[in-house]
């Protein structure tokens, strides 16, 4: 009785792994399928999807010049890394427009200064600086002219929170963005 188990178990086994080496596909190189299909003109479901590129994931601010709030400026990283609060700085009918639906002014009302912010999401972002940075500062003594600043000193005035003299944490600034990386610093002089 043990011999006839045995002997169907092995009559078994040689029957289905026949079977099941015909349906694999061939990626050692060991086993070749028995029968294969002519390549079809036409690409299947499975062709597209496996042939597509995956899409490139995307940039944290596309290039060109933004609006942000700097929350910290780390300078002993390589690369170096700027941590901010993107907003929106408008000026004009779109400043009023704005604030109207805001509720800071009435219809038909001016905003002050003729400029307006616009923070409504308060996601943080970082990016790498460029190691050839530009920084442009305002110059309060003499008020409202911009000049060439140090990256280490706009860092350190974000890292103490100054809120006086040249270096100021309370500003927001312009960053231009080239191809994921922040190439220029730009404080914004606001009365």
């Amino acid at each position: 009785m043990l011999a006839r188990r045995s002997l169907l178990t092995m009559l078994a086994l040689a029957l289905l792994v026949p079977a099941c080496t015909e349906e694999e596909s061939p990626g050692d190189g060991s086993q070749t399928p028995t029968q294969t299909q002519p390549p079809s003109e036409s690409p299947t479901a499975t062709d597209t999807a496996t042939s597509s590129p995956t899409p490139e994931p995307a940039p944290v601010l596309e290039d060109g010049r933004h609006y942000v709030f700097i929350k910290t400026i780390k300078t002993g990283t390589d690369p170096k890394v700027i941590r901010f609060d993107l907003a929106a700085f408008l000026t004009g009918d779109e400043a009023n427009e704005a604030a109207v639906e805001d509720g800071v002014i009435e219809p038909g009302d001016s905003v002050p200064n003729d400029y307006y912010v616009v923070n409504d999401n308060p996601m943080l972002r970082k990016l790498p600086l460029a190691d050839d940075v530009k920084v442009l500062i305002v110059n309060w003594d003499s008020c409202c002219d911009s000049i060439v600043g140090e990256l280490d000193e706009v860092a350190e005035a974000f890292k103490t929170g100054a809120t006086e003299g040249l270096y100021r944490s309370i500003s927001g600034f312009w960053i231009t963005v080239k191809g994921g990386i922040v190439t220029k610093l730009e404080e914004q002089f606001v009365p």
